[in-house]
């Protein structure tokens, strides 16, 4: 498996047969050969063929989104520390999104005043 931020547009080649997934925020995927574009959205899935030439961009410009390819290829086992290395990046990506998430409400809410025992300050 491997594990990718995408900042802007990203130019990519599969090296084996496998699939795309996307973790935390939606991009845009353009393959070469195929009459359509992809938007992928967290969790989805692109099979993807040894040789396939991608564009990937996020989309929605200034937001990075966290991509893994996972080969379909036979490769050996993760040992115990490289699992460790991939779930904590998987569970940064999630914790990233639920901090964005908060920030986001918390902005909605802070133009309002607090009401404290009944009446506004």
């Amino acid at each position: 498996m491997h594990i990718e931020q995408v900042t802007g547009v990203l130019r990519a080649r599969a090296s084996s047969d496998g699939w795309l997934t996307i973790a935390d925020a939606p991009v845009w995927i353009t393959r070469d050969q195929d009459p359509h574009d992809h938007v992928l959205q967290p969790g989805e899935l692109l099979p993807l063929h040894e040789g396939d030439r991608l564009v990937i961009e996020p989309w929605q410009a200034g937001r990075p989104a966290r991509l893994s390819f996972v080969s379909t290829r036979t490769e050996p086992v993760l040992d115990p520390l490289q699992a460790l290395a991939v779930l904590a990046e998987l569970l940064a990506a999630g914790l990233d999104q639920v901090a964005r998430t908060a920030r986001k409400m918390a902005d909605r809410v802070r133009p309002y005043p607090v009401i404290r025992h009944g009446r506004a300050p």
